[in-house]
């Protein structure tokens, strides 16, 4: 990907978390969990907490769609727990 190759981490997890959104609209469960994933890895690694919320919170929903009201339950508790953080979408975070 071009920010991978950049070194653009604070994009990457951007455009990562955007792709899981899609597949979540989709109903498409195993792509949308595969790229919240992802984003949350590069998300936590770079500390960006709303980001990381998000994530947490695209999982809850999948595991919810999925039948699995425990994981989901989960997933939400732990997207309350992150500290909050005001997104600044006109820096990245380095």
């Amino acid at each position: 990907a071009l920010s991978r190759q950049h070194q653009q981490p604070y994009y990457q997890a951007n455009a990562l978390n955007l792709l899981a959104n899609v597949y979540l609209q989709q109903q498409r469960w195993d792509s949308a969990r595969h790229y919240a994933r992802a984003s949350l890895t590069v998300a936590a690694r770079q500390r960006i907490d709303w980001l990381m919320r998000i994530n947490l919170f695209y999982l809850g929903l999948e595991r919810q769609y999925q039948q699995q009201p425990d994981a989901a339950i989960t997933y939400f508790r732990r997207a309350l727990a992150q500290p909050y953080e005001q997104p600044n979408l006109t820096e990245q975070k380095d």
